[in-house]
Order: structure tokens, then sequence, then C-alpha cells
């Protein structure tokens, strides 16, 4: 018996380790998915429906309670994410082109070089977004009203 903050600590903030074990969690979901209820041995039979019935709901709530989770990360992430870009578009709309400033030029060159560096890794992050919320999308999660996804 796992406990669930084990787990949510084990994956941290690796969205890609998040969806990882949703898909697992969803493909394991088929070893409960049977119409088997009973087990013979020779002239013993095991009927285990209520067995299977107990564990198929805490699958399931197990399940629902890690994508809730992954759905409040990956929200909080793309948050972050969009209050960055939007900080580094302000400071860039503020800087100014037409300086006589030496320095003032030299910074809006490093800074322009800054974020150069800085759009692969705005891009890996947008795809991962992308692939988040589809998998949000494909196990029915419910997103919040002010959400940003």
């Amino acid at each position: 018996n796992l406990e669930p903050n084990y787990i949510y600590d084990r994956l941290g903030d690796d969205l890609n380790k998040w969806k990882q074990i949703l898909s697992e969690i969803k493909k394991s979901r088929a070893t409960f998915d049977n119409s088997d209820v009973e087990r013979s041995f020779g002239f013993i039979v095991v009927n285990y429906e209520q067995a299977q019935s107990k564990v198929n709901a805490k699958y399931d709530q197990w399940q629902r309670d890690v994508l809730a989770k992954f759905g409040i990360k990956l929200g909080d992430s793309m948050r972050e994410f969009h209050s960055g870009v939007s900080n580094s578009h302000k400071e860039l709309e503020n800087k100014s082109m037409e300086s006589n400033n030496t320095s003032e030029a030299v910074a809006l060159i490093t800074f322009v070089q800054d974020l150069k560096r800085k759009v692969n890794k705005w891009n890996q992050d947008i795809e991962i977004f992308r692939e988040g919320q589809k998998t949000l999308e494909r196990q029915q999660y419910q997103f919040p009203s002010v959400a940003v996804y």
C-alpha cells in the first residue's frame, strides 16, 4: 500500500515523470478490467467479486488523485512559465533600441542573446505543456474555470 505523498515526492516537479506514471496507471487498469470473478482449484471455488470491486474502487480513486495532482502541477508550471515570458516581454519592450549610450546598447544585446538562449527551453516547455494538456483531456480531467490551459 503506497502512500500518495511518497509517490508525489518521488515525482517532484518533473512533468514528464507525472505523464509517464499516469500513462502506466491507465495501461495497468486493464489488469483489473476483466469479467472473471471466480477461480476454481479442484472442488474449491473462490469468488473474489467483492474484493475485485474494492480493488477497482481503490485503484480508480488513486488514479483520480494522481490526475488531480498532475493537473495542479501542470497548471502551476504553466502560470509560472507565462509569468516569466510576460516579464521578459515587458523588459524587452522597456529597453530602448535607439540609445546613444554604449552601456545601454550592450545591455540590450546581452538581454536579447539571453532571450535567444531561453527560447529553446521555452519551446521544450510548451511541448511538455501541450502533451500534459492532452494527457489530462484524454483522462477526462475537469479543468478549473480559471485555468491557463
